[in-house]
C-alpha cells in the first residue's frame, strides 16, 4: 500500500524480487499510481500484477485482485 508510489515503493520491489529477476512475489499495489511509464515497467519487472486505486480499493475489490494475482 503507497500513497504516491515512486524510487522507494520501487526500491521496495526490487529487494523483495529474488533471482532470477520476477521469481519473487506477485504484487497488488494499492495506490493512485502518478509514476512514469518507466516506472510502471520497472515495477511489473519486479513483480507488479495489479495497480488498484487507493479510493475505490474497498475490501471486496482488494480480495478480487489478490485473488486474481
Amino acid at each position: 500500500m503507497a500513497h504516491e508510489p515512486g524510487e522507494q515503493t520501487l526500491k521496495v520491489l526490487h529487494d523483495a524480487d529474488r533471482p532470477p529477476r520476477g521469481s519473487g512475489p506477485q504484487v497488488v499495489l494499492l495506490a493512485e499510481w502518478s509514476g512514469t511509464e518507466r516506472q510502471l515497467l520497472r515495477a511489473v519487472d519486479h513483480g507488479l500484477v495489479c495497480v488498484r486505486p487507493r479510493s475505490r480499493a474497498g475490501l471486496d475489490r482488494i480480495r478480487l485482485a489478490l485473488l486474481y494475482a
